[in-house]
């Protein structure tokens, strides 16, 4: 009889035992569920609240680089680099260099089809608000203004000849246009990083500062990368012009002076073009029997901040002076 009492309790106390665990594991289940929620609610909280605070704005700018030439020298048949080139109303400066040094490929392969990576484009310009700049189509008159180069006059150049043709068609008319703010400029540089050929880009990659007052110290920096199928030294056939190279994107990576930290995005749109030129080129110098370029490369530069940026104002004419 007493063991039969004494299993009874037994198993009495062992049920107990099992309900409170049974209770505790809940609450404690419930406890960590509940931590959970809260860490995630806080998390979520986090991400989002910034994501609604922030606002954009919106600042768009016109780069112009480039000038028109009047007068070729063609110099010595002997020697290619004797030769000179006039030019009228320049703008900032453009160049191209290439990747490495002749004869200094890594095989006869990239010699051959791979030669053109490495190479770069630099350029630097003023920029301009885009309500100061007026374009004129040189196809209609292409004679007037910007449009005018050292062919124009030339019998066997016609207007039709694709080497008078500007990429777009158009120019911007520098001729009429107010001096820019010294402290407003756009520079950078764009190195191919894929493609084929002398000239034929896949891909590249470019850095550029957009300087916006002060001494020239307050600037965005923009890093565009990515695929940009183009080819600058294309061939150009009667009665077409150059192609444009396509827009692509850039994120903007911060600043310097008075915009360190700024964020956003850049798209970078190519709108006028100069002239064609066919390879080969004698990147040093002018090249002999060969037209140099002529016209102004024109690139609308749309951007969204985090920071609100200045409009670039064209100075008075007084004020250059």
């Amino acid at each position: 009889m007493k063991l039969h009492l004494y299993l009874f309790l037994l198993l009495a106390d062992l049920s107990v035992g099992l309900a409170t665990s049974a209770d505790a594991d809940e609450a404690i289940d419930s406890d960590v569920e509940r931590m959970m929620k809260r860490r995630k609610k806080k998390r979520n909280k986090m991400l989002l609240d910034p994501a609604e605070d922030v606002i954009l704005f919106t600042r768009s700018y016109l780069t112009i680089a480039g000038s028109q030439v009047t007068d070729v020298d063609n110099g010595s048949a002997g020697d290619p680099t004797s030769g000179s080139v006039t030019e009228d109303n320049p703008l900032g400066s453009l160049s191209f260099a290439l990747g490495r040094a002749p004869d200094t490929a890594f095989s006869s392969n990239e010699e051959r089809f791979f030669s053109v990576r490495g190479s770069s484009f630099l350029q630097s310009g003023p920029i301009y608000n885009p309500d100061d700049v007026q374009f004129i189509d040189c196809v209609k008159q292409p004679r007037k203004d910007s449009c005018e180069n050292f062919l124009s006059n030339s019998p066997a150049n016609d207007s039709d000849n694709g080497v008078l043709r500007y990429g777009g068609g158009k120019q911007p008319n520098v001729v009429k246009l107010r001096p820019p703010k010294d402290n407003f400029f756009f520079n950078g540089e764009c190195t191919t990083v894929a493609g084929f050929n002398p000239s034929q880009i896949l891909a590249h990659s470019c850095f550029y500062n957009l300087c916006l007052g002060g001494l020239g110290e307050d600037c965005v920096n923009i890093f565009a990368g990515g695929g940009f199928i183009f080819d600058p030294f294309a061939p150009v056939q009667k009665n077409e012009e150059p192609l444009l190279p396509p827009s692509f994107p850039g994120a903007i990576i911060g600043g310097t002076g008075k915009y360190q930290g700024i964020k956003g995005s850049a798209q970078i749109v190519t709108i006028t073009s100069r002239t064609s030129r066919n390879l080969p080129v004698n990147f040093d110098g002018f090249s002999s029997n060969l037209s140099p370029q002529t016209g102004y490369i024109t690139q609308l530069v749309q951007l969204e901040t985090t920071q609100q940026l200045p409009p670039s104002k064209t100075q008075e004419s007084s004020e250059s002076d």
